[in-house]
């Protein structure tokens, strides 16, 4: 069964995706531009996380590790 998508989540991850290319793209720190999409993804990513978490048993979340991560 596949999870249904939250379109604004996905419009927001967009966003944040499209400042962290402008925020590169502007040489970074070095323009206001580039500081304020630098200094603004970062928070709408980590937000986005914290929303999203569910919490799960210690054996699902080292199953998911070691099968995610060490295995590939």
């Amino acid at each position: 069964m596949a999870k249904k998508r939250i379109l604004w989540i996905d419009i927001v991850r967009a966003w944040g995706m499209l400042f962290i290319i402008w925020g590169h793209t502007l040489k970074g720190w070095e323009s206001y531009q580039g500081a304020f999409f630098l200094t603004v993804n970062v928070p709408i990513f980590f937000a986005l996380s914290g929303y999203l978490y569910h919490p799960q048993k210690i054996v699902k979340q080292a199953y998911k590790l070691v099968f995610n991560l060490l295995v590939p």
